[in-house]
């Protein structure tokens, strides 16, 4: 078996790998990145590398990173988002996991990233026991936990309030990108420069300001929401819904209400939703205006999210949640290092949960 660096002439056996291999959890899900493996981690972040495990041709792993300079404790810090960790059934008892994540390592020593940051599904015992450091290879601390929430499209009657609800225009671009800059403000790992990442995701493949529903008052923007179908790159297909999910959705599935295993789902992310500090009602709205949009072309409407939005932004909404659990690695183990992440621990944390 060798370890390699993957390149576009793989495409399709990545691709092959991807479908062979779900991600194992509560639920077990797979992200399959058609037509181009290597897209998605494009965008999350720079310099995108993929390392594959090779055996006579045939390929028995695969992971993947992606540079990013963030915020980190207020200094700007190069990070390295580690990711499409893929193992055929035959390698996950062997050291091929091991060898795939000391490869990555040893890459990324060689380069002047100080944290690794990772995201996995909660419940996948093999990956978190991995991360608990081995010889060769740091371990990673768990900082917080994101959920992914598969929410149903409906109709919902919207109240009286005096917010108006529409789409963006460019001559709200300033105003859009003020409430973005804000709300992110307090957030750990956030790209150091806002103002080029906003740039950036405006021109990213089928996203723009056209994707931006906001609401106002009086004028004031009180609140956004931009949505994305990813399906020209990206779909997601439940593989398996494990035997206790199986029992309890089985009525919603023979209803078509949830998605059979196996078919790509019809989903729109969500993937920016903000909103000032007494906008969280007119955030609401906008959520509830994207569901009932959605309901003639998609099954469900994907929202991102973390601590730092409130337990009852989807009162009312029925959904599937999927917890994922986020890790980070320092490239030096020191008493700063840990206080760092000890610091990390009680944060808000940036990151775009529509990319996974």
């Amino acid at each position: 078996m060798q370890i390699r660096l993957a390149t576009t002439a793989d495409n399709q056996k990545l691709l092959e790998l991807s479908r062979q291999t779900p991600m194992e959890g509560g639920l077990i899900v797979n992200v399959e990145r058609n037509p181009d493996y290597f897209q998605l981690a494009n965008l999350q972040g720079e310099d995108a590398r993929v390392l594959v495990a090779e055996d006579q041709g045939n390929l028995l792993g695969a992971i993947g990173c992606a540079r990013r300079v963030v915020d980190l404790a207020g200094k700007p810090t190069p990070i390295a988002y580690l990711g499409g960790i893929k193992l055929v059934a035959a390698a996950r008892k062997g050291t091929t996991a091991y060898r795939l994540v000391k490869a990555l390592y040893d890459y990324l020593l060689t380069t002047d990233v100080q944290y690794g940051l990772l995201l996995v599904m909660a419940g996948n015992r093999a990956m978190e026991a991995l991360l608990g450091g081995r010889a060769g290879i740091p371990r990673f601390y768990p900082i917080t936990t994101f959920s992914l929430y598969y929410c149903m499209t409906g109709y919902f009657p919207m109240m009286k309030s005096g917010v108006t609800i529409r789409p963006a225009t460019p001559a709200d671009e300033a105003q859009l990108f003020d409430l973005w800059q804000h709300f992110y403000q307090p957030f750990e790992l956030k790209p150091i420069d806002l103002v080029a990442a906003w740039r950036r995701i405006l021109n990213e493949p089928a996203f723009g300001l056209a994707n931006f529903l906001i609401a106002e008052k009086a004028g004031r923007l009180l609140a956004a929401i931009s949505t994305w179908d990813q399906r020209s790159f990206k779909q997601t297909v439940v593989a398996d819904y494990g035997k206790s999910l199986a029992v309890l959705t089985a009525p919603l599935r023979w209803l078509d209400l949830l998605p059979q295993p196996g078919i790509p789902i019809r989903d729109l992310q969500i993937r920016h939703l903000v909103y000032v500090p007494e906008g969280l009602s007119a955030a609401r709205m906008l959520i509830r205006a994207v569901l009932q949009q959605a309901r003639r072309r998609y099954q469900f409407v994907r929202l991102g999210s973390g601590n730092y939005y409130p337990s009852h932004l989807l009162k009312g909404i029925m959904r599937v949640k999927i917890p994922l659990r986020c890790y980070i690695a320092p490239r030096e183990v020191t008493s700063q290092t840990i206080m760092i992440i000890q610091k990390l621990s009680r944060a808000f944390i940036y990151e775009d949960l529509s990319l996974h």
